[in-house]
């Protein structure tokens, strides 16, 4: 019990321990330098460039950006940090400052941050004064493991969830301002640049800003060093890692460049940061990253050849004993260092990276006797290949060109394809490929010419005719094969060779697959006659003996003098007449009658014409008539130049003299034209005018009787006289004098609406007319003249006859009324007509044979039919129609009755059906289709009957009746009804026997 007590009070006093020691490592954001703690037992683990080598060599670097590569394959810890370290430089003419920036991920778990911290390296325990440095973060103070307080700055990101695998670029780039420096803190992850960060240090009349790494020593004894190193979460800590696979390197950027170059000497620690890792160890992967994984530490230094290429970047390494440019950036060669030769080569190796393509020019050297041309080698992942290429891009890859130089003697080399006859220094020679003296002459003809066969040759053109050697050239000698073109032309032609123009008045060379085009063209014989080339074409010369011959027509000139446009017709075709035409020879012209408008209100007669042969030039002269358009806003009957005539709007000659008469001209004796202006009037056309004359045509109307009528809507007794053309008159179409209150007389006008546009005859006629009084419930048609009309009440001629034809008014489709009382009325006096109608309704009778009825007791066919309302209808049954002796068909049924009185719409259905004559012992009957009869007859005992016939059946038998039938009863001695009888006799005589024996 003892011992289980005090385990207990062990791990209660442990607990608490831990409660009151437990500081969360995220509430601690200092990443202290090393110089502020005492040597830790541990290295911050990664990769790392001081400017120098275990073997002395020495490289500074300044540059305005260093980055970082991170790829974490797999990472389990409880904190740690990764930290991006570099020392900015900062100077004045009177003042130097060096400060050390981090830009750091802390891993707190699955957790991540971004943060950032800057220290004053310029002096032993400088610190940082919160109004020369401005950024997202502050300024705060730690005391180190020393013992020091010292003021730093920071920022952090808030935490953000992580997972593997996972890489990004770290950044830390700087720039100087006018008062001062920035510092660009951030990361790329994803494809996404962030700048979390951009710290301003201020600095007075301030000459440059720089990250330095170099093999010197701080203000406060820290290294100038750039490090990306795995350390404890913050605070000097170390940090163990239960899971570690990441690459890393570390790039700076080339000055004046978008190029990257990785640190050339590096190491697998950190110098600076007081941050550790206790079990992780870093080498050199064949990738050329620094490969950090989990092991014992093994600080130490990795190589001067680092070559770590980013995925999806460019790496190149150029080894050359010349200069050469990267992306047009001058670099020195990469070649062992060599003090006898300063300005080639360095102390160690250079590379260079970036996300794009890289273009490596390589020079080109020339003395007097000698020619230096760089042969490269360029090796990469997937094998290797040379060039003599001075200018070669690379992408995607790392790859390393070695470059060396061939001396090649100083005689130019002269390139022709096709030996040819020129002269070199004057001196006729052979032009051939081959080496040439510098400054040596060469000069070459414009062409040559090899004839192959005939008809066909070779063209030899050199390129250049006259050549100065001074440096390699390649001369090139086209060789154009010619056909001849066999041409036949009377006159000269214009030929056009894959659009050049050519004359030619014979054979002509022309080089193979040209395209040959001999346009429409003219050929002048004088200024009056042409020819006219009518053959033109287009071929492509592919062959030698080609043919053409021209063929020309003669045109001559047609000059039209005319101050108007024309048109013309030329062998029938309409065109435009030109000034200047040339018409093929034996053409018909033709330049009819035409008008030309000068405007809405003048134009011009064409008055002569042409009409010729064309078979020499000539020349023709217009000549028009002018007209001017004329309003006459109201048509009249004048005189126009001494003869009378209707006048209207329209084209009247120039100097046309119209004078109006007196105010009456009579045409006729029922027609004149009344003038409605002083008169007489007289105008002579010489422009455009409206005269206005108002007259009227008249025409003479007769009337037999005078008659109230309205005249242009005016009412008037309308009597015979003058009246205006166009004046309408209306008329009733009849005026009553009303003699009784039955009988009138109606005055009625042959014409009962005029327009008056000629003499007219009116007649008026008298008629005697009587009322007649129709009484009907429903609407009458009657006929009158021949004429169809509705007979109503009204007044109707004396003398006319009307016809009331049976007619009638249907209810619906089933019921109607007839008119009975059809009859013809002569109207010699007033009279009332009373119509009578009767009901009926329609019987629908379906059978399939005719249907005899007794329709109010008469005989009648009855079929589907209009019938009297009340009709006593009565179907007779006993209506058969035979098929033959033994068959017919008779009414089975009536349905729904046989024996009605016809009250509304009825249907009646009547059904007929086969019967069959059936003959019993000579007895015949008929039965339906279907009956069932008994054959049965009665007879005595001692006989039996059978019955023979259509059927041979016992007695008692039952039949169904679906053909005639004939059936007889045979009657003959039933022996075994007979026997039976006996044998009961003698065994009834038998038995009694015997009992009275037993007696």
């Amino acid at each position: 019990m003892n011992l289980r007590l005090l385990l207990t009070l062990l791990l209660i006093t442990s607990f608490l321990l831990d409660l009151i020691t437990f500081t969360p490592i995220s509430s601690t954001p200092a990443l202290i330098p090393k110089v502020y703690t005492k040597d830790p037992p541990y290295y911050p683990i990664g990769v790392s460039s001081n400017g120098v080598s275990p073997s002395g060599v020495k490289v500074a670097v300044e540059t305005s950006s260093v980055m970082g590569y991170v790829y974490i394959g797999s990472l389990s810890t409880s904190g740690a940090s990764l930290q991006l370290n570099v020392v900015l430089v900062m100077s004045s003419l009177s003042n130097l400052q060096e400060y050390w920036i981090q830009n750091a991920i802390q891993f707190e778990g699955s957790q991540m941050r971004f943060i950032d911290n800057i220290w004053n390296f310029t002096a032993n325990d400088a610190g940082l004064n919160p109004a020369y440095i401005f950024g997202n973060g502050q300024v705060t103070t730690t005391t180190t493991n020393n013992g020091q307080v010292v003021s730093y700055y920071y920022y952090s990101t808030s935490y953000q969830s992580f997972s593997t695998p996972m890489s990004l670029l770290l950044f830390i780039n700087v720039s100087k301002t006018p008062g001062g420096a920035e510092v660009c803190i951030g990361y790329e992850m994803g494809g996404s640049y962030v700048k979390y960060d951009t710290v301003i240090i201020t600095l007075n009349n301030i000459l440059n800003a720089y990250i330095l790494v170099a093999p010197q020593l701080t203000g406060n004894g820290e290294y100038f060093d750039a490090e990306l190193v795995w350390g404890g979460f913050s605070n000097g800590a170390i940090a163990t890692f239960s899971s570690m696979k990441s690459q890393l390197a570390i790039y700076y950027k080339v000055t004046g460049t978008n190029l990257y170059s990785p640190f050339p000497e590096v190491y697998n620690y950190g110098f600076d940061t007081a941050e550790t890792s206790s079990n992780i160890q870093a080498t050199l992967g064949n990738n050329g990253m620094v490969c950090v994984t989990i092991g014992n530490p093994n600080p130490s230094y990795l190589t001067s050849y680092f070559t770590p290429l980013i995925p999806g970047w460019t790496l190149v390494t150029v080894l050359s004993n010349h200069y050469y440019l990267v992306n047009g950036y001058n670099t020195t060669a990469n070649v062992p260092y060599n003090t006898q030769e300063p300005d080639y080569g360095e102390s160690y190796y250079t590379s260079y990276t970036s996300p794009s393509s890289i273009t490596v020019q390589l020079p080109l050297f020339n003395t007097t006797l000698y020619r230096y041309l760089p042969i490269s080698k360029v090796l990469n992942s997937s094998g290797s290949y040379n060039t003599t290429n001075n200018i070669i891009t690379l992408s995607n890859g790392y790859y390393q060109v070695v470059v060396s130089y061939i001396r090649i003697p100083n005689l130019l080399k002269v390139t022709i394809n096709i030996p040819m006859w020129g002269t070199l220094n004057g001196t006729p020679a052979l032009i051939k490929s081959g080496e040439y003296y510098y400054g040596e002459v060469i000069e070459l003809p414009i062409c040559n010419y090899s004839v192959i066969a005939p008809g066909e040759r070779e063209l030899l053109i050199p390129n250049v005719t006259y050549i100065v050697i001074t440096t390699n050239i390649t001369i090139h000698v086209t060789v154009v094969l010619q056909y001849l073109v066999d041409i036949k032309t009377e006159y000269p032609l214009t030929v056009e060779v894959n659009g050049k123009t050519l004359n030619v008045t014979g054979n002509q060379w022309f080089n193979s697959s040209s395209k040959v085009v001999i346009p429409l063209q003219y050929y002048y014989l004088s200024t009056g006659i042409r020819e006219e080339l009518l053959n033109s074409t287009s071929f492509i010369v592919s062959q030698p003996n080609i043919n053409y011959t021209a063929s020309w027509i003669t045109q001559y000139r047609l000059i039209i003098n005319s101050p108007l446009p024309l048109y013309e017709l030329v062998n029938g075709i309409n065109m435009t007449a030109t000034h200047i035409q040339w018409i093929n020879q034996s053409s018909r012209v033709l330049i009819p009658p035409q008008i030309y408008y000068s405007s809405k209100t003048e134009r011009w007669i064409l008055t002569n014409n042409l009409n010729v042969t064309l078979n020499s030039p000539i020349n023709f002269t217009a000549r028009f008539l002018l007209q001017y358009y004329v309003i006459v806003p109201y048509k009249a009957l004048v005189e126009v130049n001494g003869s009378y005539q209707n006048i209207t709007s329209g084209w009247y000659n120039n100097g046309t003299v119209i004078t109006v008469p007196n105010n009456y001209h009579y045409l006729s004796n029922d027609e004149r034209v009344v003038y409605y202006i002083p008169t007489p009037f007289h105008v002579i056309v010489n422009s455009s005018m409206t005269i206005t004359i108002i007259s009227s045509y008249q025409y003479y109307v007769s009337i037999n009787r005078e008659l109230e009528g309205y005249v242009n809507g005016t009412l008037m007794n309308v009597t015979s006289g003058w009246y205006n053309n166009g004046t309408s008159i209306v008329f009733k179409v009849a005026y009553y004098h009303v003699i009784a209150p039955s009988e009138r007389i109606a005055c009625s006008p042959n014409i009962t609406y005029i327009i008056v546009n000629k003499p007219v005859a009116i007649n008026v006629s008298l008629v005697k007319q009587f009322l007649v009084n129709v009484l009907s419930p429903y609407p009458l048609k009657g006929i009158a003249n021949g004429m169809i009309m509705n007979f109503t009440t009204g007044w109707y001629d004396s003398g006319l006859s009307i016809y009331v034809p049976v007619q009638y008014h249907y209810v619906n489709n089933y019921s109607r009324y007839v008119l009975i009382n059809n009859l013809t009325i002569t109207i010699e006096s007033p009279l009332n007509f009373t119509a009578i109608w009767r009901l009926q309704f329609f019987v629908n009778v379906s059978s399939q044979y005719l249907v005899l009825a007794l329709v109010n007791g008469h005989l009648v066919n009855f079929t589907s039919g209009w019938y009297f309302n009340g009709s006593k209808i009565q179907v007779l049954t006993n209506v058969t129609y035979p098929i033959n002796s033994t068959e017919r068909y008779a009414v089975l049924s009536v349905l729904p009755f046989s024996n009605f009185t016809l009250i509304k719409p009825t249907s009646i259905t009547v059904t007929y059906y086969p019967q069959y004559l059936v003959t019993i012992n000579g007895q015949k009957s008929w039965y339906f289709k279907g009956s069932e009869i008994r054959l049965n007859t009665t007879v005595p005992f001692f006989e039996s009957v059978e019955w023979t016939g259509t059927y041979n059946l016992p007695n008692g038998v039952v039949i169904i009746i679906n053909k005639p039938i004939v059936e007889n009863a045979v009657v003959s001695i039933n022996l075994v009804n007979v026997v039976s009888v006996v044998l009961l006799i003698i065994s009834t005589l038998l038995i009694l026997f015997a009992a009275i024996k037993r007696r």
